[in-house]
């Protein structure tokens, strides 16, 4: 189906890639959502990447539903600004009313202490 994004002759040569080259630049066919959730995975710099992997399970199903884009995020020059409250209650009510999540009482209610004790 597809490559792994660091190849190399000996695990050696595949861990000395990982440290040191870039990854392939995914075909434009992907989604582009789906391009900058990889690249921000196998980003070198650790403040660069997602910081847990509920954020990137957030970033996932944004992308699967529609919802944004993970270009809507803040710039990565700003990782670990915190966004006006405003606009984490406006993105908390289009998460909540996404298909996946609108019938899902107990997550959404997660969500929504989440959002509020933050």
């Amino acid at each position: 189906m597809g490559a792994p994004a660091f190849q190399g002759g000996t695990a050696a040569d595949v861990v000395t890639a990982v440290l040191t080259a870039d990854p392939p630049v995914l075909a434009a066919t992907v989604p582009a959502a789906v391009r900058d959730i990889v690249s921000r995975c196998l980003e070198k710099d650790r403040e660069e990447r997602f910081q847990s992997a509920r954020d990137l399970a957030f970033a996932l199903r944004q992308a699967a539903t529609g919802i944004g884009s993970i270009t809507a995020s803040p710039p990565r020059a700003h990782v670990g600004e915190v966004p006006p409250p405003a606009d984490i209650r406006e993105h908390l009510g289009k998460v909540l009313a996404s298909p996946s999540i609108a019938g899902a009482e107990r997550l959404s209610a997660l969500l929504r202490f989440v959002v509020e004790e933050r």
